[in-house]
């Protein structure tokens, strides 16, 4: 069983907007550390940065697509997790500097240890992963509020 089948044991939200003439795939490129220590896959990238096993997942708000909000699932014991947050912090300021000049942080970062794991529908039901939208096109975006009443 691969570790992105089991439940995280701590999870982070940051929440970011993006600088006027910035897309998402500016964010992406920025968002990547520094080094070949990456691999370019379907809907992502394999990033060997930290010790531990950690998934980042990106996304792009339906009420304003500047917004992104990075969502992290970290695995293993909480104090090796900080630990190994910490130590890639000292490592991570040249990211950092990149991801300060096209977004500016619009929330507080909030960490939480997983209280629970549940699966809320689609038991049994076979999943083939769908394209992602394309976040940098701005008409799925005037599609997806108009279908929410323009909220």
């Amino acid at each position: 069983m691969s570790y992105r089948e089991k439940t995280p044991t701590v999870v982070s939200i940051l929440t970011r907007r993006l600088k006027d003439g910035y897309t998402f795939d500016d964010f992406q490129k920025a968002h990547v550390p520094d080094g070949d220590h990456y691999q370019k896959l379907e809907n992502g990238h394999q990033v060997n940065f930290f010790t531990l096993p950690t998934r980042v997942i990106n996304a792009v708000s339906y009420k304003d697509p500047r917004v992104i909000i990075s969502i992290g699932f970290s695995y293993g014991d909480g104090e090796s997790i900080f630990a190994d947050a910490m130590a890639g912090a000292a490592n991570d300021k040249a990211r950092v500097d990149r991801l300060n000049e096209i977004c500016e942080k619009i929330e507080e970062t909030k960490f939480g240890h997983v209280g629970n794991d549940n699966n809320y529908g689609g038991s049994g039901v076979d999943h083939e992963q769908a394209p992602l939208l394309d976040v940098s096109n701005q008409d799925v975006f005037a599609a997806i509020q108009a279908a929410l009443g323009g909220k």
